[in-house]
């Protein structure tokens, strides 16, 4: 840390990250109690089941996942047992440690009120945005990390922080190829650029490259001897690169006015000004999105203030503002409002690093630091505002693991409790795979998608394969997330002509309809 820490007592510090890490758990805490349909946390949560369980990814279940995301929870998993509150738990942990991160690297070069507001902001568009178990949210955890450890590297010269800087960035890469791939780069640029003498330059990269190689060498030899590296492969680079983009070109900043309505809808509900209300008061929001020209404009104006600009490529403010770069581009292959939100957290420390600069006074720092913490907080506390009531007024049900609590009654959740047998074999179509971990029950494929455009003709077909062999008793065929639906979340999703549909011809012949629960038509083998 800079001088400026050495001012402060250690029970000061000690009390800033109690403090801090008090209020994200407060925040963040009824998010994480209440199970909404998001997202891919049943590919999460059931993946990692199975890890814990003795299955190795990619050769027992393919998804395009990196491995961290199933063996970082099915370690908590293996180590409390696998339930929906341990892996709640696991959320709420990566949350608060997430905020801490951020607020530990803001000090290193940040003084003043403007200090507070990345970890904040950090803390706020974290899991109140998404509440679920995400591979984003592990990976930026890990992303953190690196980067926290990279910077006590610089400031204290000492090779072992520059290997575990390496080791995490490549740990990162397991959960997100792209994200430690691209943070590996900026690390390896700062050090090369930054370091002074010839030989400091040489002995930090040899231990940064030397910490990735040793994590990359000993994943590569566990899949391989696991006869899964090949199919590593293809799952998270081949099959992604060829399909992953035909069902997700999308416009940037998408479902931002989505996010806005939810945010705001136990204020305003039911009356006229609501949804001019929810965007207003989203407003700040819209910060996210706008970071990286925030960034550029914000050097601009830097250069033509008379500011020193040595201090922008100083080791330490360039490894945030390559790194805050590194994220930002790792996460907008899908560039709605959710992923910049996950791309966000380090750009938005370099942004208040360049801000503070061009804001001396304290005083000024000051109101422009509660202005934006108010943008940021008034519609994170209006979506605590509701997950609390949710909590108090929602349905409670004792699953196979664990009581959860969700917004309404689930009735195609309530049917698999009470007419399949745990570990019995059943097909969640074309995905919720949150219900093979609730229920107890078996996905009989190896895929917790199947998704038109992003799963191969092969796919379907290798499923199709499955469950006629294993002559699997109950599907549950979902109507809502499903078909010409989808174009409200993947706008550039195209639904095939009916004779070019492949699983649902199989389950006509193959299956009859016994009844709708919660929009899955239930239907039972013939």
């Amino acid at each position: 840390m800079k001088s400026a820490d050495l001012q402060e007592s250690r029970l000061a510090i000690i009390a800033k990250y109690a403090a801090l890490a008090v209020f994200s758990a407060g925040l963040t805490y009824p998010f994480t109690r209440i199970l909404m349909r998001v997202g891919d946390e049943g590919t999460i949560v059931y993946g990692a089941q199975r890890v814990a369980e003795g299955a190795v990814p990619f050769r027992d279940f393919l998804e395009v996942m990196g491995p961290a995301c199933f063996y970082w929870l099915g370690l908590f998993f293996k180590l409390f047992g696998i339930s929906f509150e341990v892996a709640r738990n696991h959320l709420w942990l990566t949350a608060v440690l997430t905020t801490l991160l951020a607020y530990h690297i803001t000090r290193f070069f940040i003084r003043g009120p403007l200090q507070y507001l990345p970890p904040l902001a950090v803390c706020a568009l974290g899991i109140p945005l998404w509440p679920a178990s995400s591979h984003h949210w592990d990976s930026n955890l890990f992303f953190l990390s690196a980067l926290a450890a990279y910077l006590h590297a610089l400031e204290k010269r000492r090779r072992g922080l520059f290997l575990m800087a390496g080791a995490i960035g490549a740990v990162t890469a397991l959960f997100m190829i792209q994200k430690g791939a691209f943070l590996l780069i900026a690390l390896s640029v700062v050090t090369a650029v930054s370091m002074g003498a010839r030989r400091a330059r040489l002995s930090g990269m040899a231990a940064l490259i030397a910490g990735a190689t040793v994590v990359f060498s000993l994943t590569a030899c566990w899949f391989l001897f696991q006869h899964s590296l090949q199919q590593y492969v293809y799952a998270n680079i081949v099959w992604p690169s060829a399909n992953y983009h035909s069902v997700n070109k999308i416009p940037f900043n998408f479902l931002f006015p989505t996010v806005a309505a939810a945010s705001w809808n136990s204020v305003f509900a039911d009356t006229p000004s609501a949804a001019w209300s929810s965007i207003a008061l989203t407003s700040g929001w819209l910060l996210i999105p706008l970071l990286p020209m925030i960034g550029v404009v914000l050097i601009l104006v830097r250069s033509t203030s008379g500011l020193s600009q040595g201090s922008l490529f100083e080791a330490q403010s360039l490894a945030v503002g390559l790194s805050g770069g590194a994220l930002w581009i790792s996460e907008v292959h899908r560039p709605d409002f959710f992923h910049l939100a996950y791309a966000a957290p380090v750009l938005l420390i370099y942004c208040c690093y360049l801000l503070g600069d061009l804001l001396r006074p304290s005083r000024t720092q000051s109101v422009v630091a509660v202005a934006c913490a108010a943008l940021i907080m008034i519609p994170a506390l209006a979506r605590f505002a509701n997950a609390t009531r949710v909590l108090k007024t929602g349905s409670t049900v004792a699953t196979r693991r664990g009581v959860v609590v969700m917004p309404s009654e689930d009735e195609a959740l309530d049917f698999l409790l009470k007419s399949t047998e745990q570990r019995a074999k059943v097909f969640i179509y074309p995905y919720y795979p949150m219900y093979y971990f609730l229920a107890d029950v078996q996905n009989p494929t190896r895929f917790s998608i199947m998704l038109y455009g992003n799963n191969t003709s092969g796919q379907f077909a290798d499923s199709i394969s499955a469950l006629e062999r294993q002559k699997v008793e109950w599907v549950l065929s979902d109507t809502v997330v499903s078909g010409a639906n989808f174009v409200q979340w993947f706008p550039g999703y195209h639904h095939p002509a009916p004779e070019k549909l492949i699983m649902e011809r199989y389950l006509a012949e193959r299956y009859e309809y016994v009844r709708t629960a919660s929009g899955f038509k239930i239907l039972r083998r013939k």
